[in-house]
């Protein structure tokens, strides 16, 4: 997984290249690390550390069974290409960071390393990424340290590894002779050896996220496919909703869903079953939620984060995105309400019983009192629009959206709605529930 990439200068030039991938949660704290190093830079007169260029990267985490008997779980990372997709719930976004710094060098010898001698053994600092340079370096480790400059036969805390230009010729130098043999001082060496330990924690840091079963991002497409899949299942519960009834809301479900199949063998079957015809349905969720008119900070929040092919683990912005499969649904369940045909029903002043459909509950301004008043629009079952105003609608009705109620109503009169016949009721009374309400 660790992704360090080290490009050498010109053999006259003072600086090199390195990039290292770093989790975006984690960037606070690499950063930090550099600007530590750069003072010491600065106290050298060094050429600061630079950050070129930090690129965001798409990966997916591979999950493979290993081990005799596969009964262990390897997770890695590999970098999406363009044009690939997997589901929803393997995406990890990473920063790819470039970064520019200073070579050590004068003349013909550039510093390489630095090998450090503790009890039981010897620290290793590699300060480029050229194999062998990383060879002789870990080489030197398993002998005595001695300077090769001065040859005086006294035990060394550490010495410095360096690379003689042209024939490639290495050599290895106390601290104490360094500045003598090259003009560099021991601390500027060592700051490219802690340089090399910024990268290497950052590297370590990404390796264990590799490893981990964390995840930073969903898939936009995929996510919205697993919301819409949920909302078929059980409705579309809002951030709000799920706050008032103590349930948890669908963005969040949506979130989990690998934690969600993994556990139950029946929602698998349903998902594979159906999840190709969710994924055609977010796509046109996306497309529509790019392209709706709408000058509220919600249209404009939504369209930036439908834009996006990833979506950060952020409870914001998944129940934003999430959100527009609800209202996707609601807009196009209206645009066929509005072209389908409706017939008046009865004649004015008529009493009646029919079997009714909830459509929709429109909450309105009372100016006579501080009653709320309502608006319920009902279809019959041959697909007649009714519509009933009243402060007196009962609750259960107001519950009972997309449900089939036989209710008694009397005809007020004969209208149109945008060019669709309309039929308005008075005195609604329900007989009965032909389908549960929600608790």
């Amino acid at each position: 997984m660790a992704e360090t990439l080290t490009a050498e200068g010109p053999d006259d030039g003072a600086e090199t290249h390195a990039a290292v991938l770093v989790e975006p949660d984690r960037m606070g704290a690499f950063e930090s690390r550099l600007v530590r190093l750069n003072k010491k830079a600065s106290k050298f007169g060094l050429e600061p550390i630079v950050v070129t260029k930090v690129q965001c990267v798409p990966f997916r985490r591979h999950l493979e069974t290993i081990g005799r008997d596969g009964d262990r779980l390897l997770s890695s990372l590999v970098e999406v290409r363009n044009g690939e997709r997997g589901r929803a719930g393997d995406a990890v976004l990473m920063n790819r960071v470039s970064l520019r710094y200073p070579i050590v060098k004068l003349g013909a010898w550039q510093v390489v390393g630095k090998v450090e001698a503790v009890e039981g053994g010897c620290l290793v600092f590699c300060v480029t990424a050229v194999a062998e340079d990383a060879s002789e370096v870990r080489g030197r480790s398993q002998a005595k340290l001695v300077c090769e400059h001065c040859k005086r036969e006294r035990r060394r805390a550490g010495v410095f590894v360096l690379r003689e230009d042209g024939p490639g010729r290495y050599m290895q130098v106390g601290s104490g002779c360094l500045k003598d043999f090259t003009g560099i001082d021991p601390g500027a060496a060592l700051f490219l050896a802690k340089l090399h330990e910024v990268i290497r924690l950052a590297e370590e840091e990404a390796d264990e996220f590799a490893r981990s079963s964390r995840r930073n991002a969903v898939e936009t497409v995929g996510f919205l496919a697993d919301v819409s899949f949920l909302s078929d299942r059980g409705g579309f519960v809002s951030s709000a909703r799920a706050q008032e009834q103590g349930v948890e809301p669908t963005y969040s479900e949506a979130s989990r869903m690998w934690t969600l199949l993994e556990r139950d063998e029946a929602l698998r079957a349903a998902y594979r079953a159906a999840i190709e015809a969710h994924q055609e349905a977010a796509e046109r969720v996306r497309a529509w939620g790019l392209t709706k008119e709408g000058e509220t900070d919600f249209d404009a929040n939504t369209k930036l984060l439908l834009a996006q092919d990833y979506l950060q683990m952020k409870p914001r912005h998944l129940a934003l995105a999430a959100a527009t499969v609800a209202m996707h649904r609601k807009a196009t369940a209206e645009a066929k309400r509005r072209s389908e045909p409706s017939d008046h029903v009865g004649v004015v002043g008529e009493k009646r019983v029919a079997v009714l459909t909830v459509e929709r509950v429109v909450e309105l301004e009372n100016p006579y009192s501080r009653a709320a008043a309502f608006l319920v629009l009902l279809r019959d079952e041959q697909g007649n629009k009714l519509a009933w105003r009243s402060a007196a609608v009962p609750r259960e009705l107001v519950q009972g959206q997309g449900k089939r109620v036989e209710a008694g109503f009397k005809v007020k009169r004969h209208g149109d709605y945008k060019g669709s016949a309309q039929t308005d009721v008075t005195h609604v009374q329900i007989k009965g529930w032909l389908e549960p309400l929600p608790h």
